[in-house]
């Protein structure tokens, strides 16, 4: 789960299903506060507000 700011940016991420090893959760958590970007939630002022969402990442190996 992420948590967006008012611009749009990842304020947090918390893990909620973990994958069972420790090290592929915490880059999940990494690649999206890095790389992901939201359109902010508008609340019912007409302004940007902060919201949550759910984001999954199905990690391969090859």
């Amino acid at each position: 789960m992420v948590l967006v700011d008012e611009l749009g940016k990842v304020a947090d991420c918390t893990v909620i299903e973990p994958s069972g090893v420790a090290s592929l959760d915490a880059q999940s958590c990494a690649v999206i506060k890095q790389g992901a970007k939201y359109k902010p939630a508008i609340g019912l002022d007409g302004k940007p507000a902060k919201s949550a969402a759910f984001q999954s990442i199905l990690w391969k190996m090859f």
